[in-house]
């Protein structure tokens, strides 16, 4: 395990020792996402960002507490491939659902009937994040 690793898993563990909404827990959370982004997979799908957006919800809904998936546990995976894992099985969702919505044979383009099938895909599955991230008046 490396040195941020063990970083990112003391700083988890500090911040779930506070309560949601602690100050000291949000500032804690906030350091393992910064810390955190450069290790997470980079795609240049046009839907990258709001499958990142999805990921630091359930990061944020699931690092200490299990509200919508299990809890993070540090025994079974690192933070970073916790986050990989998820956010890369939300990339395969959107690549699914645009395959799905094209008719066969027609995915290397991305046109006006594309760009109506995203906006409908957004606005859909995807929550976007208030200015806190990991705060706890902050509902999906």
């Amino acid at each position: 395990m490396s040195d941020l690793d063990l970083q990112l898993r003391q700083l988890v563990k500090e911040a779930c020792s506070y309560p949601p909404g602690h100050p000291i827990r949000q500032r804690k959370l906030t350091q393992v996402i910064r810390l955190c982004s450069g290790k997470l997979w980079r795609d240049g799908s046009p839907y990258y960002q709001d499958a990142l957006q999805q990921t630091w919800v359930y990061f944020c809904q699931n690092v200490c507490e299990a509200k919508t998936a299990d809890r993070y546990n540090p025994d079974r995976s690192s933070v970073s491939t916790w986050l990989n894992s998820y956010l890369r099985r939300r990339l395969q969702d959107f690549l699914s659902i645009l395959k799905n919505s094209k008719p066969r044979g027609q995915m290397a383009g991305f046109g006006v009937r594309d760009r109506e099938n995203w906006e409908k895909l957004r606005t859909q599955s995807t929550v976007w994040l208030p200015n806190r991230l990991c705060h706890p008046s902050y509902k999906m």
